[in-house]
């Protein structure tokens, strides 16, 4: 994963470069959150960009606010404890995406996901895997997390 972090950001900037150059220039591109540099360098291109987020809004809530440090997870051995996230139901550490704890065996894999987090706000669209009538308070408690508008 770090050969292809740091080798496949500049294989794409080049593919988008050939593809206009050829008169096929691309008009958008959808990354997903293990790969998050797609969004930065669709942007150094001025390619449109939309993250596809494959779990739910309430997974989706988890990672964004730990990513930008809004919430503070328990410690993994306290049970009692309860994060508290907008639209969500207070949830125990059990609850919590298993790439977050500091047990984490795989922190490259948690390290992409959060690195989503980081540059979201260049995507012009954020797709989402969600069933809006079981997710209403969630989809409703995330209208800072959705990207700006571009005309």
């Amino acid at each position: 994963m770090r050969y292809f972090e740091t080798s496949a950001p500049a294989a794409f900037a080049e593919l988008l470069g050939r593809q206009a150059e050829v008169g096929r220039p691309v008009t958008y591109v959808v990354g997903n959150p293990f790969l998050p540099w797609v969004v930065d360098v669709a942007a150094e291109a001025g390619v449109p960009a939309a993250v596809l987020w494959v779990q739910s809004c309430a997974v989706l809530s988890l990672y964004y606010h730990y990513a930008r440090g809004l919430v503070e997870f328990p410690p993994e051995d306290d049970t009692d404890a309860r994060v508290v996230l907008p639209g969500l139901p207070p949830l125990s550490v059990a609850d919590v995406p298993s790439f977050l704890p500091p047990s984490n065996p795989y922190k490259m894999i948690a390290d992409a996901i959060l690195g989503q987090f980081r540059n979201v706000d260049k995507a012009a669209w954020l797709f989402v895997n969600s069933f809006t009538e079981l997710e209403r308070d969630v989809l409703a408690a995330l209208p800072g997390v959705t990207p700006r508008r571009r005309s």
